[in-house]
């Protein structure tokens, strides 16, 4: 999905938020996509109570940034 969006062209994509920040990122790395572009979230769902679990500090940080 995330390639989608930077590779194709594509204008819209519907996605979780965490999801999308979590394959940026591993795509980034990889140098798989340029993702300098801007990006616009939008919600378009009521909040939920689920949440997520990291085993690793690190990469908790990173992700909450993006």
């Amino acid at each position: 999905m995330v390639v989608a969006l930077f590779r194709v062209g594509a204008d819209v994509r519907m996605m979780e938020l965490p999801v999308c920040g979590y394959e940026r990122l591993m795509l980034e790395e990889e140098r798989e996509i340029d993702s300098r572009q801007p990006v616009r979230n939008h919600s378009i769902l009521p909040p939920t109570s689920r949440s997520i679990a990291f085993r690793c500090e690190a990469l908790r940080d990173e992700l909450i940034t993006v």
